[in-house]
């Protein structure tokens, strides 16, 4: 069957529902069926790198039941086995990053401690899963520590001095987690999964510099699915339960008058309280879709999330100390304070590209009042060729009505443009409001000229008798 799922460019994505308009959606990175693992990693492995400069950071994959999230993160399974391929070609995120950051580690040539802890959350428990035999696990407990830190009393760290070891660390926990056949795929994964990777610098005396801690978290999400009667029922249902919190945070943070954000309502979200919420960390949300027709709601469904997610900008608050060398405690230096102004920097230059595009805007309104008006104004011409500009094409071959509709579409296009621009959700619905008010000013200026009564609507019908009649909203009736 045709794929309902079409790659438009590298950063822009359509979906088309049968019998129902396309939907696209603009995101920082778009990757189709026919990229590689490398690929994939390679659009933000500057995350890594992010932590050795000592910024914490977070990669999730999120989407649907079957559309390769584990596959992603980790990896295929070996044929004829249970087992993940951790070092070939099509090894996934988590054992790249590890190749990265532990490359990048030795490059530094400083003193380093690197411990791995590995945690499934199953049916709102939460496990460790480099904690012994699966049977002898029990759940552990969640709980703030100090400075509102979460943390999980009793989780197994274990120090790995090697990529190998930290390799087998992952295939250790891997194996314990608990899937299930659900009908998409027989080892659906039935939890959430949280691989952590603790990096601290070390004095020469081999005691810890206080304050130099950064985790990197990478993260298998369970896939959300429809609810079905069976065994699985209650597994299904608390997958779903902590995705809606997870959805419901992101909304929470977009939300410009916020009070609060309910990370205490799943396990899930209290232990991503720290990547979502700390401005210092970096997060980085890989969407997996299911291109196919039977899969088109929940493709849906996880496009609305990733739109939300993408726009979730935090204020940036104090740097945490740096993993640099430079001094015995690692130097003042803020490794993130080049992206913050890179940052500062583009959203500027964004807004600068706002101002321009609403003055044009402002020009073309002046220009069709003019045009009403009978280009009784001392700048008439001059109006003339600015708005045969605008148009591309001088206005006399133009009717009053191919005009405004012409008018109104560009705005409606940059509205729904807006939407899509990374920075402050106020600023942005600001600068929607606003082109809203031009829309709807251009519709009454409409109504006024082509309605009747005006001069110029009169002269236009008799000049273009085959445009389409226009209702009182401006839409061809």
């Amino acid at each position: 069957e045709e794929p309902v799922v079409e790659v438009l460019s590298h950063s822009r994505l359509r979906v088309s529902p049968p019998h129902q308009r396309s939907v696209e959606l603009q995101l920082n990175g778009v990757l189709g069926p026919d990229s590689q693992q490398e690929d994939v990693f390679d659009t933000f492995d500057d995350v890594v790198a992010g932590v050795v400069m000592g910024r914490s950071g977070t990669i999730l994959a999120y989407g649907q039941t079957g559309s390769g999230k584990t596959h992603t993160m980790t990896g295929p399974i070996l044929a004829g086995t249970s087992s993940y391929d951790l070092m070939g070609a099509e090894r996934g995120v988590i054992p790249r990053a590890l190749e990265s950051l532990y490359d990048q580690l030795m490059r530094q040539g400083s003193n380093w401690r690197v411990s791995v802890s590995f945690i499934e959350i199953y049916n709102e428990h939460v496990f460790d899963l480099l904690g012994g035999s699966p049977s002898s696990r029990k759940g552990l407990d969640v709980r703030e520590g100090a400075g509102g830190s979460v943390i999980v009393p009793g989780l197994t760290a274990i120090c790995a001095n090697s990529l190998e070891e930290a390799l087998e660390l992952l295939e250790l926990g891997v194996a314990s987690r608990a899937v299930g056949d659900n009908g998409v795929n027989s080892t659906s994964s039935r939890s959430h999964a949280l691989f952590q990777v603790t990096v601290e610098r070390l004095r020469s005396d081999g005691s810890v510099i206080a304050g130099s801690a950064v985790r990197l978290s990478l993260v298998d999400l369970a896939g959300s699915e429809k609810l079905q009667k069976g065994s699985q029922l209650s597994e299904v249902a608390n997958i779903n339960m902590s995705l809606s919190t997870l959805a419901q945070c992101i909304a929470s943070l977009l939300d410009c008058k916020r009070t609060h954000v309910p990370y205490r309502n799943s396990k899930l979200t209290r232990l991503l309280q720290e990547a979502l919420q700390n401005p210092t960390s970096a997060t980085v949300m890989v969407i997996c879709l299911n291109p196919s027709r039977g899969a088109v709601d929940e493709t849906l469904r996880t496009m609305q999330f990733a739109d939300r997610a993408k726009r979730v900008v935090l204020r940036r608050g104090p740097e945490t100390p740096a993993l640099a060398p430079g001094g015995s405690d690692g130097g003042n230096y803020n490794a993130s304070n080049d992206e913050a102004w890179m940052h500062l920097e583009r959203i500027t230059e964004e807004l600068r590209a706002e101002r321009r595009e609403r003055q044009r805007l402002e020009g073309v309104v002046k220009d069709l009042e003019a045009q009403l008006h009978g280009g009784h104004s001392c700048e008439g011409p001059q109006r003339s060729n600015r708005l045969m500009d605008v148009f591309g094409r001088p206005t006399d071959e133009l009717s009053l009505e191919q005009a405004f509709s012409m008018a109104r579409r560009g705005l409606e296009h940059i509205i729904s443009s807006v939407a899509m621009l990374d920075h402050d959700p106020c600023e942005v619905n600001r600068a929607k409001d606003g082109l809203v008010e031009i829309v709807t000013a251009l519709d009454i200026l409409q109504q006024d000229a082509v309605g009747g009564g005006h001069p110029l609507a009169a002269e236009q019908a008799l000049a273009s008798p085959n445009s389409l009649p226009m209702t009182a909203a401006g839409e061809a009736a």
